[in-house]
């Protein structure tokens, strides 16, 4: 399990499928018996919490996505919401949601102005492509998976996530409504127009 704090309240949690199956999640059948979820994620954020000093009281946000062959990702954010009756909520995981192996990771930006300041940041790693949507005004960048390799994309992410957030918004959706900005290339031809 790896473990870093994005921000003073979000924090992710990377679990490979052998952390998976050490905490007894090993078939999918697993995803869907809600008590022994709810267990284990628990038993995480406390973990976390302790490593990180992360205080995990209050109501939070969880988001799950699957890394194709690598294993999960769970970003944890606290949130000021007030939720009633919270004692009786148990937790809903929807894996079955997560971005498909031959999709793109795609962040949603809520400015151009995001995606440039990132684009920036990204060049000086030497990232050069990704291809960028306007959809219901908001940005979408997208990396291809056929260039990017899962590691790079959670090398990345954490700079990513200072401007944008991951989505489950899919490439079908962008193309088919979406309008396109840059179709290759979008980093370098970001930092070519606008910087």
């Amino acid at each position: 399990m790896r473990l870093e704090r994005l921000a003073y309240d979000k924090m992710k949690i990377f679990l490979t499928y052998d952390d998976l199956d050490q905490r007894g999640i090993s078939t999918e059948n697993t995803w869907f018996d809600t008590p022994v979820i709810d267990e284990v994620f628990r038993d995480m954020i406390t973990e976390a919490s302790v490593k990180l000093d992360f205080d995990p009281d209050g109501p939070i946000v969880v988001e799950v996505y699957s890394v194709p062959s690598q294993g999960i990702v769970i970003i944890v954010t606290k949130t000021e919401e007030l939720v009633e009756d919270h004692d009786d909520i148990s937790m809903e995981w929807d894996i079955t949601s997560a971005v498909p192996s031959t999709d793109p990771f795609i962040y949603r930006f809520e400015s151009l102005d995001d995606v440039i300041h990132l684009a920036v940041e990204l060049s000086r790693n030497n990232v050069q492509e990704g291809q960028l949507y306007c959809y219901k005004n908001n940005y979408y960048l997208l990396f291809p998976t056929e260039i990017y390799s899962t590691d790079e994309i959670l090398y990345y992410e954490p700079m990513i996530q200072e401007y944008g957030n991951r989505t489950t918004c899919t490439k079908a959706l962008l193309e088919a409504y979406g309008n396109p900005i840059i179709v290759k290339n979008a980093v370098k031809d970001l930092i070519k127009y606008f910087c």
